[in-house]
């Protein structure tokens, strides 16, 4: 993945964010401390979240250096650097300890995803926590938003090797991952797995 591509997918997503932002927080548990976010798409939406949940305190787990370079020098410039740990950690297994964040963020997932890593989001989440993994605009983007940038992420994202996944393929990861009892699948606005643990 070339770092240029992952920055401008992400500037060119800056529209998107505050509406993905308000999906997520539907999800997130009441009162939510601790956010996850995971992989080298994260940024734009832990930014705008940390608009909305002034009280929250936010992670980014990340493995590539020069990602985590720019995901710092951004957070400096945004003013969120007290609120905002990065971290080295490769998805599999994650550098954090179980039960450790309320709510976890994984968009563009599907470049990733396997059963080892579902199992290990599963992991660092606190009981009653609630994770959102998967990818697309979400069900609160404008179509005019999602219109003026859907060609140029579509070319980036194949640039970068995204991964397609169908419905289907999502329920048999869960199933393989012994999290079906805890997992609901939702295609509003994308394809995302809620996961919640009990």
């Amino acid at each position: 993945m070339e770092l240029a591509d992952l920055i401008r997918l992400n500037e060119l997503w800056r529209p998107v964010y505050p509406y993905l932002a308000k999906q997520v927080e539907e999800i997130l548990p009441a009162g939510t401390e601790r956010v996850l976010e995971l992989g080298p798409f994260s940024g734009g939406l832990t930014w705008a979240l940390a608009e909305t949940s002034p009280y929250a305190v936010f992670t980014i787990g990340e493995e590539r250096q020069e990602v985590r370079n720019w995901l710092e020098e951004e957070s400096r410039r945004l003013g969120l650097a007290n609120r905002l740990h990065i971290v080295e950690t490769p998805l599999k297994p994650l550098a954090f300890p179980g039960e450790a964040f309320d709510g976890l963020i994984f968009r563009g997932a599907f470049f990733f995803l396997d059963t080892d890593i579902l199992r290990e989001i599963y992991r660092v989440l606190k009981r009653g926590g609630r994770g959102l993994v998967g990818g697309g605009f979400g069900r609160f983007t404008p179509s005019d938003v999602i219109k003026g940038i859907a060609g140029e992420s579509r070319q980036l994202n194949y640039r970068l090797g995204k991964k397609w996944m169908a419905v289907d393929e999502l329920e048999s990861l869960v199933r393989n991952a012994g999290l079906h009892g805890c997992c609901r699948i939702c295609t509003e606005g994308g394809l995302w797995l809620i996961i919640t643990k009990d």
